[in-house]
Formats: structure tokens, C-alpha cells, sequence
């Protein structure tokens, strides 16, 4: 699913995530749109409370997280860091 030819089927909720999702540098920007756009629809409802908890989180941290530098170190989080990190190795 593209963001772009699909906006008006979205809901406002779904949109104030994409916009979430644009974050400080590229790299967060490619990353989280990417996860979104392909993976956001197939979320249970528990997983898609904790994306959205994750968008919360600083830049910085998020990163590291992200591309593995340092550990999850709050376990809320790690299911779907797990997740967005397996999802962006497949592309």
C-alpha cells in the first residue's frame, strides 16, 4: 500500500501516524513510512498500540534501536523494534 494513492481511504488516526512517522533524518523517515506502508495493516490491535507508543520515542534512541547500536532496554518496545528490524532487512 503507497500513502499517496491511497490518502483519502486512510483514516485521520492512520494519517497522524504517517505524519509521526517523518521524523529528524532519512534513515527514521524510510524506515517507519516503509514499516507503515507495508506492515501497519497487518497488526494485531496490541501491536499497532505499540507503534504508535514507539513514535514517542526520541530519535536518537529510536535509532540506535533500530540499527542495532544499543539494546532495547525497555521490553515494552521490543516486540515491535524486533519486528520493524526483521521487516527492513527483508526489503
Amino acid at each position: 500500500m503507497e500513502i499517496e494513492s491511497t490518502w483519502k481511504a486512510i483514516s485521520q488516526d492512520e494519517r497522524k501516524l504517517v505524519y509521526r512517522c517523518r521524523r529528524g533524518t532519512r534513515e527514521l523517515d524510510c524506515i517507519l513510512t516503509g514499516f507503515f506502508e507495508h506492515q501497519y495493516y497487518s497488526l494485531n490491535t496490541h501491536e499497532r498500540k505499540m507503534f504508535k507508543k514507539l513514535l514517542e520515542v526520541e530519535d536518537c534512541t529510536l535509532i540506535d534501536w533500530l540499527c542495532n547500536r544499543n539494546p532495547v532496554e525497555e521490553y515494552y518496545y521490543l516486540p515491535i523494534v524486533e519486528r520493524i528490524i526483521s521487516t527492513t532487512l527483508r526489503s
